[in-house]
């Protein structure tokens, strides 16, 4: 294990938190109260970002593409909470965000903001690749706990695939 994924497990397992309870709701909310600061999911039309962290006085938004794959949004969603728990500095989105994107995002969040895009561009940043790591980790331990289901919902909804995933040990 390098040393950056050393540090971001260890972020995690300062979390406290109890894998076998894990569902993604479960899992804010329980972020939300330890950090007396709610942390607030908002779907988002994104074209070429995958999620963005947005910080303000007041809480945390995780704002996620709304044309993507649910288990791509979920993921994105992990990767921007890993950004919150390693405590990243953000950067002022009207240096990464076109007029007319920060624009809409002004109309959800009506507070001034800074946070974190994730785009692939901006993969090869230190911070980008700790969120990632986060994000692979906490996965980890999603699955070591038994409750992908509840990361991911139904493995398929088609019965017999539902039957295969499900004996590959991800589900209850």
């Amino acid at each position: 294990m390098n040393t950056m994924d050393q540090r971001v497990l260890e972020a995690i397992r300062h979390l406290n938190y109890d894998f076998r309870e894990f569902t993604l709701s479960h899992f804010i909310t329980y972020l939300s109260e330890q950090r007396q600061r709610p942390i607030i999911l908002h779907e988002f039309p994104f074209c070429e970002a995958h999620a963005l962290w947005a910080k303000t006085p007041e809480a945390d938004y995780i704002l996620y593409d709304q044309h993507t794959h649910r288990i791509h949004q979920i993921h994105n969603i992990l990767h921007e909470v890993g950004h919150i728990v390693l405590n990243h500095a953000g950067r002022h989105l009207s240096d990464v965000l076109p007029p007319e994107l920060l624009a809409h995002l002004q109309t959800i969040i009506r507070e001034p903001i800074c946070g974190q895009l994730r785009a692939a561009r901006w993969m090869d940043t230190p911070e980008e690749q700790e969120a990632e790591a986060f994000g692979r980790l906490l996965q980890k331990e999603i699955v070591s706990a038994n409750r992908m289901d509840r990361l991911i919902g139904r493995a398929s909804s088609i019965d017999e695939l539902a039957r295969f995933a499900g004996s590959l040990g991800y589900h209850d």
